[in-house]
């Protein structure tokens, strides 16, 4: 039976721990990081916590809708199982309760696909399991002359030395309409949890030339907030911080999860790498 459940009503416990064993190893649907990137949310849960589905709730003209937070490319049903009539009855209480919805589902959906307001999408990961010469020998010609650049600039690559403030101060400096509080209130909790890398590039001068706030699950690191300089662009920066984190930790069983793109100049830049297609899935409702 699926139960529609508030925030303050949901056992933190036993919905992260189904989280923590999710064999995507997304770190989205943990209820800390839920409370950062949407506080109002409630969820569906199915029996005692055999499968969850988070619903962050905004509102429009005094009606309640589902959308999808920023800094959190997929949720949807998270289960052990995928028994299709689980995750069905899920859409349908999903569908009786809210007027319209939009939720990008994560790859683990065994449902019909064929439906009205269904789309796939596509995200672009690498895995990491082989060795970084057999990971760099997929590297694109044009990727490997800018990490190539970058060692010849003497760029230096540091992990979690550089200060929350510092990196929000170069990445406000460098985006239009960055959410400060949100993101330092982001990094934070994600340090506190222990799944934070906080990299960075710096010139051999000490400037800053790029930096990632990368994401760091059991099975997954996900590229969450990069940022490139204009001095980095030219230096191939970021070509060097995504060489540099592949080298920490090839040959392990994690996946490079690069967050997309589905805009064409940044998915070319990504698959340069030798990242593949990962299909999820945008489900939504309409009045």
């Amino acid at each position: 039976m699926i139960n529609y459940r508030k925030r303050n009503e949901i056992n933190e416990m036993r919905w992260n721990a189904l989280v923590e064993q999710h064999p995507t190893g997304l770190p989205y649907a943990y209820t800390w990081y839920l409370d950062i990137v949407c506080p109002d949310w409630s969820a569906f849960v199915y029996g005692d916590y055999e499968a969850v589905m988070p619903l962050p709730i905004a509102q429009k003209f005094v009606v309640n809708y589902v959308y999808q937070p920023n800094y959190c490319q997929q949720l949807g049903v998270f289960a052990l199982n995928d028994d299709v009539q689980v995750f069905d009855a899920f859409y349908t209480a999903l569908r009786k309760k809210f007027w319209f919805f939009h939720v990008q589902q994560n790859p683990v959906f065994p449902s019909n696909k064929d439906l009205p307001g269904f789309k796939e999408k596509t995200n672009l990961t690498l895995s990491l399991q082989p060795s970084y010469a057999e990971i760099q020998q997929q590297y694109s010609e044009s990727t490997k002359r800018n990490v190539n650049r970058g060692k010849k600039l003497s760029l230096i690559y540091s992990v979690d030395e550089m200060s929350t403030r510092r990196f929000v101060e170069v990445y406000s400096a460098n985006t239009i309409g960055v959410p400060k509080t949100k993101i330092t209130e982001l990094i934070k909790t994600l340090s506190a949890q222990g799944m934070l890398s906080l990299l960075s590039v710096k010139s051999e001068f000490l400037e800053v030339l790029a930096a990632d706030v990368v994401i760091k699950t059991p099975k997954r690191l996900v590229h969450l907030i990069p940022v490139t300089t204009p001095n980095g662009r030219t230096q191939g920066a970021m070509h060097f911080l995504i060489d540099q984190l592949i080298q920490q930790y090839a040959g392990t069983d994690m996946v490079l999860d690069f967050e997309g793109s589905s805009v064409e100049n940044i998915a070319r830049f990504y698959k340069s790498f030798g990242a593949t297609e990962e299909n999820f899935f945008d489900i939504r409702k309409r009045i």
